[in-house]
């Protein structure tokens, strides 16, 4: 096989996972370029190894900054400064972050990881496109990565889109929301020490969110903690009967103005009129015909029921008027 130097190719010809296999294969060091309409990702890499990451996908989708303050670490206000002083210093925002200390350098680290695991499960599920590998030392290398093998990671990745499937019927959409069965995190409830030692800090923060109402793509929001990772610890907790699907959080249309849920089980919905109803039914059709026989029945008679106070009251001053009739009339004289 001829060695990698610049290679170019449209997606839907030459399959993105056997270019990426490629160019670890022959630990190669560049930038891979992959467009689809208006996105774009670039991955860097170094022998062979993802040492960098940059990315633009609709929505600010994976935005380092957006995560940051989806996640509660920024605020709107702090990344637009950041992104002035970027311009004017030309300074990176990783690196002002890290020196700010609004993010330690090993969280920063996880967090690109995730956001290369989320970037590949984007690009390699597109279908039309192009991509460009140009070789050269400068491969976009972030001090805040950790170099993996390429063919490693783009297995891991083809494995989870194939779980994803499955965790998706068990999970749910995005829109997705849960009640939580029990406290957690130090609080006072069942199964809240079990919880501490069974789960960690990801986890319990996904069922903090849950908690707080939060649907699953808000929790992946705010725990930043990838797709992949969130769903897999939500169907855990489906099976540990942690939480229970509660109903589906949609948006109205404009003018409409907030939020509604709807609920996706029906049954659930109806069961308590039902209730209602039979509690009413049987209130008329059933409670009245039967106080009746209660008041001409005896305890004494060997029935063995047992009335109520007031039902009692009653069948003595029958059985008292039923006595003075005797007594009155001519055939007991």
């Amino acid at each position: 096989m001829t060695p990698v130097s610049e290679l170019r190719g449209y997606l839907g010809g030459f399959d993105l996972t056997d270019v990426l296999q490629l160019i670890s294969q022959q630990q190669k060091t560049g930038t891979l370029r992959v467009e689809h309409d208006e996105e774009w990702c670039v991955l860097g890499f170094e022998n062979g190894r993802f040492v960098g990451l940059s990315c633009s996908f609709a929505g600010g989708y994976l935005d380092l900054g957006g995560m940051l303050v989806a996640g509660g670490l920024l605020l709107p206000r702090q990344l637009q400064d950041l992104r002035q002083q970027e311009l004017r210093q030309g300074t990176a925002v990783e690196d002002l972050l890290t020196g700010r200390k609004i993010i330690s350098a090993d969280r920063l680290t996880e967090l690109n990881q995730v956001r290369l695991y989320e970037a590949l499960a984007v690009i390699l599920r597109w279908k039309s496109g192009s991509y460009r590998f140009t070789p050269g030392r400068d491969a976009g290398r972030s001090p805040f990565f950790n170099p993996q093998p390429a063919d490693f990671v783009v297995l891991e990745i083809l494995r989870q889109l194939d779980e994803m499937e499955v965790l998706r019927q068990r999970v749910g959409p995005p829109e997705q929301m849960f009640e939580v069965l029990t406290t957690f995190a130090g609080g006072e409830g069942l199964f809240g020490d079990e919880i501490d030692e069974q789960y960690d800090e990801t986890e319990r923060g996904i069922l903090a969110a849950l908690r707080r109402g939060a649907t699953v793509g808000e929790s992946i929001d705010t725990t930043m903690c990838g797709t992949y990772r969130a769903y897999r610890s939500i169907a855990a907790f489906i099976a540990n009967g942690l939480v229970v699907p509660l109903g589906i959080k949609v948006e109205l249309p404009t003018g409409a103005g907030g939020l509604v849920t709807r609920f996706q089980r029906l049954p659930d919905l109806l069961l308590p009129l039902l209730l209602i109803l039979l509690v009413a039914v049987g209130i008329r059709s059933f409670i009245r015909p039967v106080l009746p026989a209660w008041r001409r029945a005896s305890p004494a008679a060997g029935l063995g029921i047992t009335l109520e106070p007031r039902y009692r009251l009653a069948v003595d001053e029958q059985r008292q008027a039923e006595k003075l009739l005797e007594y009155s009339s001519p055939q007991s004289k």
